[in-house]
C-alpha cells in the first residue's frame, strides 16, 4: 500500500501506481530460484488482473454458462476458471502453467481433466473445435 500511495502522491494515478507496485515485486519473486515462488507470481498477477479490471469497471466479470466447455489459455489462472460454471467446465488446457500452479491443484481437487505445460501451443486454432483431453497423460487431441 506504502509504495502504491508514494507512486501517487509522485503524480501517477492509481491503477499505474497499483500497477508498477505489482509488477515491481513480481519481478523480484519471479527472479528467486524456486518453482513454488515463481508460480505465487503468477497468482499475484492474476490478482492484480481482477483488481484493475473493478477499478475501470464496476461490473463483475461475466460467467461463461456454455455446456460442455473446455477452459484454453496461455496461462489459464484461478479467477479464469471462476468465470465457467463448474457444472459446464470439462476440462483445462494451460499452456504455460505448470503442475505446482494453483489452476494445477484446483482442477485435481475438482476432478477437471487438465492438461498443463503444452508449449508451442497456438491456442487461437483450438476455438470451437472438438478437443479430447487425456488429464492422466497431459495428451490433447484436436
Amino acid at each position: 500500500m506504502e509504495e502504491t500511495i508514494n507512486e501517487i502522491k509522485k503524480g501517477n494515478w492509481a491503477k499505474g501506481a497499483l500497477k508498477n507496485t505489482i509488477f515491481t515485486h513480481i519481478k523480484k519473486i519471479t527472479a528467486i530460484e524456486d518453482e513454488y515462488l515463481q508460480e505465487r507470481a503468477t497468482d499475484i498477477a492474476d490478482l492484480c488482473k481482477r483488481i484493475l479490471y473493478h477499478l475501470k469497471d464496476d461490473t463483475v466479470y461475466k460467467r461463461l454458462s456454455t455446456k460442455n466447455t473446455i477452459l484454453v489459455g496461455n496461462q489459464v489462472t484461478v479467477s479464469d476458471l471462476a468465470l465457467v460454471e463448474h457444472k459446464n467446465l470439462k476440462g483445462i488446457v494451460s499452456c504455460s502453467s505448470s503442475h505446482n500452479s494453483h489452476i494445477a491443484i484446483l482442477t485435481r481437487a475438482l476432478n477437471i481433466p487438465a492438461v498443463i505445460g503444452i508449449n508451442n501451443l497456438n491456442i487461437f486454432l483450438l476455438e470451437n473445435k472438438n478437443l479430447i483431453l487425456d488429464g492422466y497423460n497431459g495428451d490433447l487431441y484436436i
